[in-house]
């Protein structure tokens, strides 16, 4: 499944790229993750919790970020199990681009998830609608975070 979203920021591009550095702090912008654990500088030990229609699911697995710094861009690769109902892989890119007009910043995002198990053979409908939805939410808390300090 491919998803695509562009968020508009309202602080510059340099300025948005200057904070997005603290990628703990970006990760915790994401709906459900319950927890972070740092294995390296680019690796990482994620527990996320969210629902799917009426099924809770707790997913853990590792997550690696690559930064290109030239680009503005990082991209995530991550690998997850819900014990009940399944596996999630995908990667994560998210670009930092100038606004097109006026002041401002457009975050590009793009995923590429493959959904395996029971997750996969039913719940495909319903989560076109829950990545909307934790998209929404995760644009919400990057820009509060953006904007403070």
């Amino acid at each position: 499944m491919n998803f695509h979203y562009s968020l508009a920021v309202h602080t510059d591009a340099d300025e948005t790229w200057g904070k997005l550095q603290d990628t703990l702090a970006v990760v915790r912008c994401i709906p459900g993750v319950e927890g972070i654990d740092p294995v390296s500088d680019s690796q990482y030990n994620v527990t996320v919790v969210t629902k799917i229609g009426p099924i809770a699911l707790k997913f853990n697995g590792q997550a690696e970020l690559a930064v290109d710094a030239d680009d503005r861009r990082m991209e995530a690769g991550v690998s997850m199990s819900d014990a009940r109902s399944g596996r999630v892989y995908g990667k994560f890119t998210m670009w930092v681009r100038p606004a097109a007009e006026g002041a401002g910043t457009t975050l590009e995002i793009l995923a590429d998830l493959a959904i395996a198990g029971k997750l996969g053979e039913l719940a495909q409908p319903l989560i076109k609608r829950k990545a909307d939805q934790i998209v929404r939410e995760f644009s919400q808390n990057l820009s509060a975070f953006l904007q403070a300090a």
